[in-house]
Protein backbone atom coordinates (compact mmCIF):
# COMPACT_ATOMS: atom_id res chain seq x y z
CA UNK A 1 0.00 0.00 0.00
CA UNK A 2 1.66 3.44 -1.23
CA UNK A 3 1.63 6.29 1.51
CA UNK A 4 -0.69 9.12 0.93
CA UNK A 5 0.93 12.59 -0.40
CA UNK A 6 1.22 13.87 3.06
CA UNK A 7 3.05 11.48 4.32
CA UNK A 8 6.22 11.58 1.38
CA UNK A 9 6.20 14.94 2.10
CA UNK A 10 6.51 14.34 5.71
CA UNK A 11 8.96 12.06 5.14
CA UNK A 12 11.02 14.50 2.57
CA UNK A 13 11.27 17.15 5.34
CA UNK A 14 12.06 14.73 8.33
CA UNK A 15 15.27 13.53 6.44
CA UNK A 16 16.35 16.75 4.67
CA UNK A 17 16.16 18.71 8.37
CA UNK A 18 16.31 16.14 11.49
CA UNK A 19 18.72 16.56 13.99
CA UNK A 20 19.64 13.52 16.06
CA UNK A 21 19.63 15.02 19.90
CA UNK A 22 20.60 11.92 21.42
CA UNK A 23 24.05 12.60 20.28
CA UNK A 24 26.10 15.03 21.44
CA UNK A 25 25.72 18.14 23.62
CA UNK A 26 22.45 18.20 25.50
CA UNK A 27 22.72 21.46 26.60
CA UNK A 28 23.08 22.69 23.08
CA UNK A 29 20.33 20.75 21.81
CA UNK A 30 17.94 22.05 23.95
CA UNK A 31 18.53 25.46 23.54
CA UNK A 32 19.05 25.25 19.88
CA UNK A 33 15.50 23.41 19.99
CA UNK A 34 13.73 26.04 22.37
CA UNK A 35 15.20 29.08 20.78
CA UNK A 36 12.32 29.38 18.12
CA UNK A 37 9.85 29.32 20.74
CA UNK A 38 11.36 31.89 22.45
CA UNK A 39 11.98 34.22 19.37
CA UNK A 40 8.17 33.88 18.83
CA UNK A 41 6.81 34.74 22.37
CA UNK A 42 8.88 37.57 22.28
CA UNK A 43 7.34 38.85 18.98
CA UNK A 44 4.19 37.87 20.74
CA UNK A 45 4.73 40.53 23.41
CA UNK A 46 5.98 43.25 20.98
CA UNK A 47 2.61 42.79 19.39
CA UNK A 48 0.71 42.73 22.14
CA UNK A 49 2.05 45.78 23.13
CA UNK A 50 2.16 47.66 20.06
CA UNK A 51 -1.44 46.70 19.62
CA UNK A 52 -2.43 48.14 23.19
CA UNK A 53 -0.50 51.43 22.62
CA UNK A 54 -2.34 51.99 19.13
CA UNK A 55 -5.60 51.12 20.28
CA UNK A 56 -5.48 53.12 23.65
CA UNK A 57 -4.47 56.52 21.52
CA UNK A 58 -6.49 56.13 18.80
CA UNK A 59 -9.81 54.37 19.38
CA UNK A 60 -10.44 54.92 22.91
CA UNK A 61 -10.53 53.46 26.31
CA UNK A 62 -13.79 51.15 25.99
CA UNK A 63 -12.10 49.57 22.69
CA UNK A 64 -8.76 48.94 24.66
CA UNK A 65 -10.73 47.23 27.26
CA UNK A 66 -12.25 45.01 24.41
CA UNK A 67 -8.64 44.28 23.45
CA UNK A 68 -7.92 43.54 26.84
CA UNK A 69 -10.66 40.93 27.45
CA UNK A 70 -9.83 38.70 24.32
CA UNK A 71 -6.30 37.96 25.50
CA UNK A 72 -7.56 35.58 27.30
CA UNK A 73 -9.59 33.92 25.01
CA UNK A 74 -6.07 33.80 22.64
CA UNK A 75 -3.88 32.73 24.95
CA UNK A 76 -6.29 29.86 25.92
CA UNK A 77 -6.31 28.71 22.27
CA UNK A 78 -2.18 28.86 22.21
CA UNK A 79 -2.16 26.65 25.31
CA UNK A 80 -4.13 24.39 24.32
CA UNK A 81 -2.41 24.50 20.93
CA UNK A 82 0.93 24.00 22.51
CA UNK A 83 -0.03 21.56 24.66
CA UNK A 84 -1.49 19.15 21.83
CA UNK A 85 1.37 19.81 19.89
CA UNK A 86 3.81 19.42 23.26
CA UNK A 87 1.63 16.22 23.41
CA UNK A 88 2.16 15.00 20.07
CA UNK A 89 5.98 15.70 19.78
CA UNK A 90 6.57 13.37 23.32
CA UNK A 91 4.71 10.53 21.42
CA UNK A 92 6.72 11.27 18.18
CA UNK A 93 9.94 11.37 19.89
CA UNK A 94 8.92 8.06 21.51
CA UNK A 95 8.85 6.85 18.32
CA UNK A 96 11.69 7.84 16.59
CA UNK A 97 13.46 6.81 19.10
CA UNK A 98 12.49 3.43 18.34
CA UNK A 99 13.11 3.85 15.01
CA UNK A 100 9.06 3.75 13.87
CA UNK A 101 9.55 6.31 10.45
CA UNK A 102 5.81 5.18 9.73
CA UNK A 103 4.78 5.73 13.27
CA UNK A 104 6.26 8.71 13.73
CA UNK A 105 4.82 10.42 10.46
CA UNK A 106 1.41 9.38 11.79
CA UNK A 107 1.98 10.88 15.22
CA UNK A 108 2.90 14.05 13.10
CA UNK A 109 -0.25 14.09 11.21
CA UNK A 110 -2.30 13.20 13.72
CA UNK A 111 -1.37 15.92 15.68
CA UNK A 112 -1.17 18.25 13.00
CA UNK A 113 -5.17 17.54 12.58
CA UNK A 114 -5.82 17.77 15.93
CA UNK A 115 -4.52 21.52 15.99
CA UNK A 116 -6.87 22.03 13.07
CA UNK A 117 -3.62 22.51 11.29
CA UNK A 118 -3.48 19.69 9.04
Amino acid sequence: MQDPPQFVIIHTIMKEHTTDMTNGDTVRHLILFALPSLIGNVFQQIYNIADSIIVGRFVGSVALAAVGSTGSVAFLFFALCNGIGSGGGIIASQFYGARDDKRVKSAIVNTAEMQGTG
